[in-house]
């Protein structure tokens, strides 16, 4: 299912930016369009996190390393998350903070996906929902935005 959405938001993206440079659609509809694929990304995240939070699987992980990326002008601190999941070890990459927010060797728990063991959430993580919500926001922004100047 996911890949199907992930084809057609591209589709989607490509598809109006190509009608725009041909003068076949406004701004304001570009607007529409790219807002409906943001907050569509944006609900679908914050969706399959709530899963993972609601009918996941709870275990504790060693954090064996953490991961300093320059990106930008900033450092972002990855910790490498190593679990067990029937028996068989599972090493993953967590998402990226601005400062170090774990030890290495720090037992912590979380929570995982029965079905893709690789989507986990660390419990007490308070960034879990921040893509979906500047991705919520962004597309919202556009949508109006899109309406704003389509009906003015």
């Amino acid at each position: 299912m996911h890949k199907i959405t992930d084809r057609l938001t591209t589709g989607v993206l490509i598809a109006s930016i190509i009608f725009y440079m041909l003068g076949y659609i406004s701004y304001s509809l570009l607007l529409l369009l790219w807002g409906s694929v943001f907050a569509v990304v944006a609900l679908r995240v914050l969706v399959s996190k709530r899963n993972i939070i609601k009918y996941g699987e709870y275990a504790d992980a060693v954090v064996i390393e953490t991961i300093c990326k320059r990106m930008r002008r900033a450092n972002t601190y990855i910790p490498v998350l190593e679990y067990e999941v029937d028996g068989c070890r599972r090493i993953v990459q967590y998402h990226g903070h601005a400062k170090p927010k774990y030890e290495d060797g720090e037992i912590v728990k979380i929570i995982y996906n029965r079905e893709s063991v690789e989507n986990v959430v660390i419990v007490g993580d308070s960034n879990v929902y921040i893509f979906s919500t500047i991705f919520g926001i962004a597309g919202l922004a556009m949508i109006c935005g899109g309406l704003y100047m389509y009906f003015t």
